[in-house]
């Protein structure tokens, strides 16, 4: 009798002290979207400029996330896209540079640091944009991520993240917009290349 009164009280102390414990928060998920006209993937002709959104979209729930660091490398391929000088446009606060990595891609490389209490941010962040030139003259290249991250608070480590790239096509099915003299353009046609 006395040991069944010992093992119910002990499970009523395991039972009590696991509810005074507060739960662990779940752990905040990234991804860092590369698109151009909200896709993933582009069809172009070769000399055409495509204008990239890099975007931080917060994946484990909808709800805004207190953001210390983050920083991405946009790599592409120096053959295929050159760099129009002068057209990032940055979410305040980001900062970006033009660097030659070591394996001879190029990359745009861009951070954001909070060196106070974070700063709030949306669920989806557009982070900023750059305008590249194909230069490639057939085939397809991609633009990635290298060495992205969104920091934890002190800066110990960084949460999950996930980049979705950017795959870029010269021909196939290509936008073609027609502009009527002293009227309005058409709709949206494609072409077949």
């Amino acid at each position: 009798m006395k040991g069944k009164r010992l093992t119910a009280l002990a499970l009523l102390l395991i039972l009590a002290l696991s509810l005074a414990l507060p739960a662990a928060a779940a752990e905040p998920a990234y991804a860092m979207s590369l698109t151009v006209n909200g896709k993933n993937e582009a069809h172009v002709l070769p000399g055409n400029t495509v204008t990239l959104v890099f975007t931080l979209q917060r994946t484990d729930e909808e709800s805004s996330s207190t953001i210390y660091g983050v920083q991405n490398e946009l790599c592409y391929d120096p053959d295929f896209f050159e760099l129009i000088e002068g057209s990032a446009v940055l979410t305040p606060g980001v900062e970006s540079a033009a660097v030659t990595r070591i394996d001879g891609r190029k990359a745009l490389y861009m951070s954001y640091l909070s060196l106070g209490s974070g700063t709030l941010w949306s669920p989806r962040t557009d982070l900023g944009s750059v305008s590249l030139r194909v230069i490639g003259k057939s085939g397809s290249s991609t633009v990635s991520c290298a060495n992205a991250k969104v920091c934890r608070m002190d800066g110990s480590g960084s949460f999950p993240l996930v980049c979705r790239e950017l795959t870029v096509i010269v021909g196939g099915k290509v936008p073609v917009h027609y502009a009527l003299s002293g009227g309005t353009g058409t709709e949206e046609s494609y072409a077949e290349l």
